[in-house]
């Protein structure tokens, strides 16, 4: 039995965890509740056991931001504080808080209004009171703030957005307009594609085609007026779509970016090495540079996970897990990663497809968000580590991709019974192609049931060192919907050749 531990060896040993107040406490304090036309300051300075307090509000016209600034620095100043770079505590709120992050420069902290703090009266004093209160406490750390040549690059491409957002809005409302006249060509393809404009324009000048989905009754008059107008402005914010894409293109090339190793490069130069990474394209990569500008902001590939809302949040209460909650992050770039995601799940032709596909089938409720989130993770962390190191995107250090190692043999002798027939009908011949198959695709293909994948499991585990893979699930939910995903994407790579590849 051990020896029962002393009271003062207990104190001592946890006294190394208790942190002392002033070590905490900065010499000032200064937070700023900002809105559209003024803003509320607070300073506050340590003075000997307590605290000076100074309040203020201020308009929000530069000249009045630029005396904002220098009422803090004289009110430092006269009480011998050495304020350079000048350090405050704002809220982000939407862009208002900007104009007063470049008056003061020096290093702010922004937060998110959430983490301010609640209390029972809320007001622009007490807000600000809050903020400084976290700004002499060093509760947060300096936040980053872009240069003008990244803004400029945010903000063509949130003119794309809202584009491309307009362009989608166009198409939607003429496929609303044709069905209420019959009219169902829309669901044959997309309304704007290159069938359905041509049916579309025919109707808007008073024709009547003879193709599917087209109703035998013309478009009333008035309405073909409406359609040609709503096709000229679709026409405009598709090519205002693609004039901005160039745009901020030829603005990314031009701008410098910094690799993890310290090293300045253009953005010509970085984003062939963000497309090397699977699933990213050149709109990905200009996203993924205005948003993230330098990996070293981040401390590590799990903290830009989190920024990128890749990152899953547990609510735990009694020691038992309450809640699955997925973090917001940037919305811009989670929405765009997720989309890179999808794609490569739906088409397999990479590992990380086939790796979020196995993943999806492995759960029966929400299996494909659920795999379109981990491998958005993945992706993440793939283009920190591209630009942490300024090296193309490479498989070699993942593993979760690779087939087991087996012997190879015939089909014939592996054991599998009468499943042999069934794998050698789909061009299965050898024991490698069979195991490529099953950590792959084989789930879907017709005529393989649970008791084949079971049979083929049993031959790894006996064949194969530490071989501890569940194999895929026996939910006919998880069939169905790997059946129908593959009758999605006709362009997945067969099991023969994933296993060249």
């Amino acid at each position: 039995m051990a020896p029962k531990a002393r009271i003062e060896d207990l104190f001592t040993a946890s006294r190394a965890d208790v942190v002392e107040p002033q070590q905490l406490m900065a010499e000032y304090g200064i937070g700023i509740d900002t809105h559209s036309r003024f803003i509320q300051v607070c300073l506050l300075l340590r003075k000997d056991e307590g605290f000076l307090r100074f309040e203020r509000d201020f308009a929000t016209d530069w000249p009045v931001l630029n005396e904002a600034r220098q009422w803090c620095c004289d009110l430092l100043r006269v009480h011998g504080v050495h304020a350079d770079p000048l350090r405050y505590v704002l809220e982000s709120t939407s862009t208002y808080h900007l104009p007063v992050v470049r008056a003061f420069g020096g290093e702010p902290r922004i937060i998110n209004p959430m983490l301010a703090g609640a209390s029972k009266r809320k007001t622009d004093v007490l807000d600000a009171r809050m903020l400084a209160y976290h700004a002499i406490t060093g509760l947060w750390p300096p936040s980053f703030v872009p240069d003008d040549a990244i803004q400029v690059l945010r903000v063509l491409l949130g003119n794309r957005r809202n584009a491309q957002r307009r362009a989608t809005q166009l198409s939607n409302r003429l496929n609303n307009i044709v069905l209420r006249f019959g009219h169902t060509f829309g669901t044959l393809g997309k309304v704007m594609g290159s069938f359905g404009r041509a049916i579309l324009e025919d109707l808007a000048s008073g024709k009547l085609p003879d193709a599917p989905g087209v109703c035998p009754q013309p478009l009333p008059e008035q309405v073909r007026g409406t359609l040609l107008q709503h096709i000229a402005e679709y026409d405009a914010q598709r090519q205002r779509v693609a004039e901005l894409t160039r745009q901020a293109t030829r603005h990314a090339h031009n701008t410098e970016f910094v690799l993890g190793t310290g090293e300045i490069v253009s953005g010509k130069q970085l984003m062939p090495l963000l497309e090397t990474v699977p699933g990213i394209g050149p709109l990905t990569a200009l996203l993924w540079m205005a948003e993230i500008v330098a990996v070293h902001r981040f401390p590590s590939a799990k903290a830009l996970a989190a920024f990128a809302g890749c990152d899953p949040s547990l609510k735990i209460s009694a020691g038992k897990v309450a809640q699955h909650v997925r973090r917001g992050g940037n919305k811009t770039l989670h929405h765009a990663l997720m989309q890179a995601a999808g794609q490569l799940i739906q088409k397999r032709n990479e590992p990380f497809g086939r790796w979020g596909y196995k993943l999806m089938r492995s759960h029966p409720k929400g299996g494909f968000r659920k795999a379109c989130g981990a491998v958005a993770r993945r992706l993440a962390t793939s283009l920190y580590h591209v630009q942490r190191t300024g090296e193309s995107f490479s498989y070699d250090k993942y593993n979760f991709w690779r087939v087991p190692d087996v012997p190879s043999i015939p089909i014939q002798d592996m054991g599998l019974g009468r499943f042999t027939k069934i794998l050698s009908s789909l061009e299965l011949h050898t024991s490698n192609q069979v195991v490529n198959a099953y950590m792959t695709t084989l789930a879907s293909e017709k005529g393989v049931g649970e008791k084949c994948l079971a049979s083929i499991k049993q031959w790894l585990s006996q064949h194969t060192k530490g071989f501890t893979s569940t194999g895929p699930s026996s939910d006919a939910r998880v069939r169905k919907s790997a059946h129908r995903l593959k009758r999605a994407s006709p362009t997945a790579s067969s099991p023969t050749d994933a296993s060249s590849k």
